[in-house]
């Protein structure tokens, strides 16, 4: 009922998303895993593939959410900006 309330949010697909895999891969120092990584995130299905060469390596992993996580936090705490809002830390 009250349209100001609230804020339009976009899908903006998944370029972000794998822009993110590609960077993070580069990052990782064993060639091998790097290689299977960038190997991964070619074509479809790049998002699973990608998960899957993860979940052989678990410390990778445990790095790859904490780094997705904040990228994804900081592209949002970007938009809210540009739509004129400061993003706040949670309320505990």
């Amino acid at each position: 009922a009250d349209p100001d309330r609230y804020l339009f949010v976009p899908n903006e697909g998944s370029h972000e998303a794998w822009e993110d895999m590609s960077a993070f891969a580069t990052t990782v120092n064993d060639p091998a895993i790097r290689d299977r990584l960038l190997d991964a995130i070619d074509g479809r299905g790049a998002f699973s593939r990608f998960r899957r060469v993860l979940d052989d390596h678990e410390s990778l992993r445990a790095a790859w959410y904490s780094y997705s996580a904040e990228t994804r936090a900081g592209r949002a705490r970007q938009w809210l900006y540009d739509a004129g809002f400061d993003a706040l830390p949670p309320r505990l």
